[in-house]
């Protein structure tokens, strides 16, 4: 059983010999396969067709704003949406000030009643309301 459960021998592989680099040909920096002839034509072409003169990108004012919004992913940190988002911020804040303020002033008003009304119409449940209350 224990011969099963065995792996078969590895088989080492051949070593093959790579082939010697021709130093005349290698460079330091790989020109990305262009021999220098061709790299050189392809200068000359772009020197008489001057290709930057071509591409001088939009004129008017619409292009312009058009094109400056290519990189826009999708708005969130834009400056109008980075203003809505303060002003909100801002209305959100003014909002539980309020609410803060009208919860104490009931906080105070319900004080006041509790020490107004007398002992014996007081119960512990909240929502009882005697029957012969004048309120």
């Amino acid at each position: 059983m224990a011969k099963a459960l065995m792996r078969p021998a590895r088989i080492p592989r051949k070593r093959t010999e790579a082939p010697a680099k021709n130093r005349a040909t290698t460079t330091r920096y790989p020109t990305r396969g262009w021999p220098p002839a061709r790299r050189a034509a392809q200068a000359q072409r772009c020197r008489l067709q001057r290709p930057s003169r071509h591409a001088t990108g939009p004129r008017t004012a619409a292009g312009k704003a058009r094109a400056s919004q290519n990189a826009l992913r999708h708005g969130h940190r834009a400056a109008a949406a980075l203003n809505a988002a303060r002003v909100l911020t801002r209305l959100l804040r003014r909002h539980a000030a309020f609410i803060r303020a009208v919860l104490s002033a009931l906080r105070r008003k319900r004080a006041i009643r509790r020490a107004t009304k007398s002992p014996q119409n007081l119960s512990p449940n909240p929502l009882f309301i005697p029957v012969n209350s004048a309120n």
